[in-house]
């Protein structure tokens, strides 16, 4: 059966949708399109002069909902405050998460 489309939002390019299992089971899937993020981060990290010269550097834009994920995460961890500090800079040290970038370099 195919997904059943609970709710669209353009703005925020996000779609909840509904999955019948077939087996008296269900699930619902919210996917959010980040490519414009993905896309604007890329101009931006090619536009940008290399070296960390200055004292203020737009390092990385993250989608809110992957964001609040990993504040999520860390919270049921119990990190503090540098704790999630330190694991903010793996995830965006990460090469998986390059995309995220705006600045080349490790942090």
């Amino acid at each position: 059966m195919r997904p059943l489309t609970l709710t669209a939002d353009p703005a925020l390019q996000k779609v909840v949708q509904f999955h019948d299992l077939n087996d008296g089971r269900f699930a619902v899937d919210t996917v959010f399109d980040v490519e414009r993020i993905v896309d604007e981060n890329t101009a931006v990290r090619t536009s940008q002069p290399d070296g960390w010269k200055g004292r203020e550097h737009l390092v990385a834009s993250i989608p809110m909902p992957i964001y609040q994920a990993l504040r999520m995460t860390w919270q049921a961890l119990g990190l503090s405050t540098q704790e999630k500090q330190q694991a903010l800079k793996r995830f965006l040290n990460d090469p998986d998460n390059a995309k995220f970038r705006t600045k080349a370099g490790r942090l």
